[in-house]
């Protein structure tokens, strides 16, 4: 069923976008195990301030040896960006998930959380090298999956501008 570990796990993200016009982005995330692909749209605009909203859809296949089983989620997150300086920025906003758990024995489990996230970014190297580490933390309001109660993530992303 949905996880109940505290335990930290460590895993591999390979990630891309596009810009579709001047405020709409298409991007896609391979996991260890899974997918996503997102569609963000900017809301509205300031030298400053940046405000979008993403939709996200992804899944994930677990092997057999982690009770095999599919796993869906679709989020729509609020994004608010101050730029500090050319080279800082912070983000913070809003999030809410709905998750689906299916077993490959049959059965299935459902869940709604609610919660959000803040990151920071740091560029340099002519701006194009970014690192990014985020707090995001959220509860369940609604059934199990991902989880039954709380969950706190923090990752740190490093990236790079083609």
């Amino acid at each position: 069923g949905p996880s109940n570990s505290s335990t930290p796990s460590l895993g591999a993200i390979v990630s891309g976008s596009v810009g579709l016009g001047h405020d709409l982005e298409a991007s896609a995330r391979l996991y260890t195990l899974g997918a996503e692909v997102a569609l963000k749209r900017l809301v509205w605009a300031s030298p400053n301030w940046r405000t979008a909203a993403q939709l996200t859809l992804g899944g994930m296949r677990t092997p057999q040896n982690l009770s095999e089983a599919y796993w869906g989620q679709a989020k729509l997150t609020g994004l608010v960006t101050r730029e500090l300086s050319p080279a800082w920025s912070v983000t913070f906003g809003p999030s809410v998930a709905a998750g689906g758990f299916w077993p490959a024995d049959g059965g299935s489990a459902y869940g709604l959380m609610l919660g959000g996230f803040v990151n920071a970014g740091w560029r340099w190297g002519s701006r194009r090298w970014r690192l990014m580490p985020e707090l995001s933390i959220h509860r369940s309001v609604f059934g199990d999956v991902p989880v039954d109660g709380r969950v706190a993530m923090f990752a740190l992303g490093i990236g790079r501008d083609l």
